[in-house]
This record gives C-alpha cells, structure tokens and sequence, in this order.
C-alpha cells in the first residue's frame, strides 16, 4: 500500500512531466524521473533525466527559472492545505544505470 508521501510525489512527478512538455522547448530527451517530498508535504524536489547529458546544464538552468511558474501551474490542481516548495535537479541515478549498461556492453 503505497503512503500519503509516496500517492504525492507520484501525482507531483505526473504533474512535473505535463508542466516540461508544455514549458521546456529543447532538442534534448527529457523526463521527469521521479519526485521526493517531504513528510509534511511542505518541500519536494523533481529529478529529471536529460539525454544528452550534455545539456543537462541548459534544461536544468532553464527549470530553474521556471520553478514558480511549476508552482502556479500545480496551484489549481493540487487540493493540499499547502502548496509545496519545488526545485528541480538532476537524477544522478539514471546517469549511473546508463554508465554500468555501457561497462556491461564492453
């Protein structure tokens, strides 16, 4: 059974996912990896994955300044006593799954 914390940050990182498509105009492949809350709901940060990594720097930069907008976009859809605190970063993760599948390939 998936907890309040887990329900939210699946429902932020769906969100986080329709907001790039509609915001980011980029040649690069970006995604929404997943999303971390806190416990109180009060602070999340998106992990997105850039491919190529070469512009992860540029997408990054770029969400960056579009973290309030993010937030005025999930206002209307989010029924929460308050509205979270929201950074974007790099998944690091998905990084590392594509550096240990081209050593696997070597």
């Amino acid at each position: 059974m998936k907890t309040r914390q887990e329900k939210a940050g699946s429902l932020l990182r769906n969100l986080a996912g329709s907001f790039i498509k509609l915001e980011i105009r980029s040649s690069a492949l970006l995604t929404a990896a997943r999303a971390e809350i806190s416990p109180d709901l009060r602070r999340a940060k998106i992990f997105v994955s850039v491919f190529p990594e070469e512009n992860e720097n540029e997408i990054i930069g770029l969400l960056k300044k579009k973290e309030r907008k993010f937030r005025d976009f999930i206002k209307p859809k989010l029924k929460w006593k308050f509205l979270p605190t929201v950074s974007f970063e790099i998944d690091t993760g998905a990084k590392m799954e594509r550096r240990i599948d081209e050593l696997l390939k070597l």
